[in-house]
């Protein structure tokens, strides 16, 4: 265990070479990007990642990482059910879309907001919204997924 650790010290200089590429719009060559925001929520958090899929005249295509953001459940609301967890992760995605598009000023062909929540779906554009506090989500999502 000491030899392994010594030898990790006197190794440590190497980690200056390393580099870890930010690709994001770097190359003159790109005739397409896109914005990809996938939302995801389980009973204890809820979150949003953001990626940028850029297409490159040779036909190559870049994806990278751009931004994530997470939250926890409260932990003393036991009334905090899987569907409204699903529906607080595609708003932040639907926000998360707006302050990049803002943030950024890079004009995408293209952006997809992604999610398997069926509840969003179904309360996003699909039925008739007839609770105060759902007219409230779906006219905020409608906002900033616009």
């Amino acid at each position: 265990m000491l030899h392994e650790r010594k030898k990790s010290v006197s190794e440590i200089h190497l980690l200056r070479a390393l580099t870890i590429s930010r690709y994001v719009f770097d190359s003159p060559h790109q005739v397409e990007k896109q914005l990809h925001i996938f939302a995801d929520a389980s009973p204890k958090a809820y979150g949003s990642v953001a990626y940028i899929r850029n297409r490159n005249l040779d036909e190559t295509i870049r994806i990278s990482f751009l931004y994530a953001k997470s939250r926890l459940a409260p932990i003393r609301d036991k009334r905090i059910t899987l569907p409204k967890m699903e529906l607080c992760a595609d708003l932040e995605a639907a926000r998360m879309r707006c302050y990049l598009v803002e943030k950024l000023r890079v004009k995408f062909d293209s952006i997809y907001l992604w999610t398997d929540s069926k509840i969003t779906l179904l309360y996003t554009g699909f039925v008739a919204v007839n609770s105060r506090k759902m007219y409230s989500f779906t006219t905020e999502f409608k906002k900033f997924s616009n």
